[in-house]
């Protein structure tokens, strides 16, 4: 079954109530069942592990690990940020004549979830770290190609290497292809044509790895259901004013904080991070305005107030996604909680605390004026997370951008949109 979206995989599995079968897509987290009506959280305690149907005709098939790895990439260059869109598949497991990568099959052929009794595992051998540089090490290539095809010239490979790159993406799973041993030779089960040669009887050895936990959508406080799109990772009651997330297999509180608005608003989930630095001096928000040059006076008291960032708190384009981080960080928009917030027009959190945390130390190259001094500097300055809480900002509709109706900045509705399928 093929996903609406082109750009997301359509997983084929069953519902753990009533057996029915269903299809979630790659993002979901919420599992809805169309037949009995339950609603479900999707989660796993690492990674999700997917697998392409082998062809029944094979025996014990062998699966071979590719990494899934869907977001966005960034790297501080002589002297700027650069980013990308990542959205790749790669060998993960070290075998001479293996694909690099698995193409367009996931999108054509049946995935479902990976369980250990369809046949022998193969464990990934490359880290998903490793397998976004070779990622990354292709993109060159291609890009250099391309200028040579396009310009008639080899674009010069810069020298300099990143002083610092971070990965932030929802997407890190691990898909599965089908191939079977027969006379040492390992044959792609699908094209049945040999991929590589001189393989062990006995390869690979036995693994094991766990399923897929579903969880009750229930609020563990007042027993009502709890609310959210498909895509998000923290649901909200609406009964009790409470917010939760998965972990280790069991809703945990979340605290949030959400101001109310005279207007219809959507509101927007933002991480307002309080960060411990070390290896620079960014202690309060003076220095947080110095190092970004605002065009304003440092006032006194800023140098008794805390620095404090902010990130989206779901998934936007690259350039959208710095641009808000330093909005919100510059304007610090109030933070109340209010019972008059309408929490049912609530954009889904995609992107967990543990992204946003990552994205902090490249939220700083960005908007640093000085980057020749700061970028340097940033592979040896380590930061440790003291405080978070997600935070709802209001955002009404204005032509066709989504604006906080006190402080001005705003997104554009179609990126909204679009960033649901990033």
């Amino acid at each position: 079954m093929k996903s609406s979206n082109s750009n997301n995989w359509a997983i084929d599995c069953q519902c753990p109530q009533c057996g029915s079968p269903a299809v979630l897509d790659e993002t979901d987290r919420i599992f809805t069942c169309p037949y009995c009506r339950v609603r479900l959280c999707v989660t796993t305690p690492d990674f999700f592990r997917y697998v392409v149907a082998a062809p029944l005709s094979i025996k014990n098939p062998i699966y071979i690990p590719y990494w899934r790895l869907k977001g966005a990439f960034f790297s501080c260059v002589p002297f700027q940020v650069n980013h990308a869109i990542v959205d790749s598949t790669q060998v993960a497991y070290a075998l001479k004549g293996l694909p690099f990568t698995l193409g367009l099959r996931p999108q054509v052929l049946k995935l479902s979830f990976a369980s250990p009794e369809q046949g022998r595992f193969v464990m990934p051998g490359i880290s998903s770290a490793e397998a976004l540089e070779m990622i990354e090490a292709t993109r060159e290539r291609v890009d250099s190609a391309a200028d040579v095809f396009s310009k008639g010239q080899v674009k010069a490979k810069s020298a300099a290497k990143p002083f610092f790159k971070t990965y932030t993406g929802e997407a890190m799973s691990v898909i599965y292809a089908p191939m079977r041993l027969e006379g040492g030779m390992l044959y792609d089960a699908v094209l049945n044509r040999p991929v590589t040669q001189a393989v062990s009887e006995e390869f690979p050895p036995p693994v094991t790895f766990g399923a897929p936990v579903f969880v009750p959508t229930l609020c563990p406080n007042c027993g009502q259901d709890l609310s959210g799109e498909k895509q998000t990772l923290v649901l909200i009651c609406n009964n009790c004013q409470s917010a939760w997330q998965v972990d280790k297999g069991a809703l945990s509180e979340v605290g949030y904080a959400a101001a109310p608005c005279v207007e219809e608003a959507v509101y927007l989930p933002f991480w307002k991070m309080k960060v411990r630095f070390d290896g620079i001096a960014l202690r309060s928000y003076a220095d947080l305005a110095r190092t970004a040059n605002i065009p304003r006076a440092i006032r006194t008291e800023w140098e008794d107030e805390e620095s404090v960032f902010w990130s989206p708190a779901f998934k936007i384009a690259p350039q959208l996604f710095l641009r808000l981080s330093e909005q919100a960080t510059f304007l610090k928009p109030p933070v109340m909680q209010s019972d008059k917030a309408d929490m049912k027009r609530a954009y889904p959190v995609t992107l967990p605390l543990s992204e946003g945390a990552e994205s902090v130390k490249m939220s700083l190259a960005a908007f640093a004026a000085n980057k020749k001094e700061i970028l340097p500097r940033l592979a040896s300055v380590t930061t440790n997370m003291e405080s978070a809480l997600l935070v709802y900002l209001p955002f009404v509709k204005r032509s066709n951008d989504f604006v906080h109706p006190e402080l001005g900045f705003g997104i554009n509705a179609n990126s909204l949109t679009t960033a649901l399928n990033l």
